[in-house]
């Protein structure tokens, strides 16, 4: 399936990560707003990358984390890779 929406790239209020070969680098977002929507766009100059994400929300137990999409490894070099999650509740994403 390919994605032909503009590039979140250009959009000004979207923030910009480098990872390094063989390093491992996190980001976590936090949804103050149901309903709200996560989006991400990466692409590597060469070879795969792994990606996966995460919702976190409080429950009466502590902390329920949610795997939404499973640690997968991504062959980006040719296209990016282009996503959208729909977080229908407030937590963190991971």
């Amino acid at each position: 399936m390919q994605n032909r929406r503009k590039k979140l790239s250009l959009d000004s209020d979207v923030g910009r990560l480098t990872v390094m070969p063989f390093s491992k680098e996190e980001a976590t977002f936090v949804v103050k707003e149901e309903n709200s929507y996560l989006e991400w766009e990466f692409q590597t100059e060469s070879r795969d990358i792994n990606f996966s994400l995460l919702f976190k929300r409080e429950s009466p137990e502590g902390f329920e984390s949610i795997e939404v999409i499973p640690k997968q490894r991504i062959d980006t070099s040719c296209e990016p890779e282009k996503g959208r999650f729909k977080c229908e509740k407030v937590g963190n994403c991971e």
